[in-house]
């Protein structure tokens, strides 16, 4: 089976991953998931893209996607999370969620294709 759906590929026994027609990593979906370097947590606040630079500055975020209404967020460590409840507090932004949760299929994708070079990555 071919799909571009990771929730798809999620339910499946093996995946290949594929990116720029290129496997980068094969295993099981729970292997694959469990590649995600760092803490992983879902981000909902009152403004998209004002989160979005704000997460650019914290020293302990390494990456962040927009996923539905939110960002998850790979932090280097868990203490990141007061990093985003103080950034955020300082900067007049408020956060209607902020809580850890399991990497996605979509999270393993991300974390494992090439990033351009040079600070937080994020989309």
């Amino acid at each position: 089976m071919s799909t571009a759906n990771l929730d798809e590929a999620d339910r499946t026994a093996r995946v290949g991953l594929m990116h720029r027609g290129s496997i980068i990593q094969l295993g099981n979906p729970r292997e694959l998931k469990g590649l995600v370097k760092g803490f992983m947590v879902e981000l909902v606040s009152s403004d998209l893209a004002a989160s979005r630079r704000a997460l650019a500055e914290i020293p302990e975020v390494l990456d962040f996607n927009v996923f539905g209404d939110g960002l998850h967020v790979r932090l280097s460590e868990e203490q990141g999370i007061e990093a985003i409840r103080d950034r955020f507090h300082e900067q007049g932004l408020r956060i209607s969620s902020l809580r850890s949760i399991v990497p996605s299929m979509d999270d393993a994708f991300l974390s494992l294709i090439p990033r351009e070079q040079g600070g937080v990555q994020g989309s």
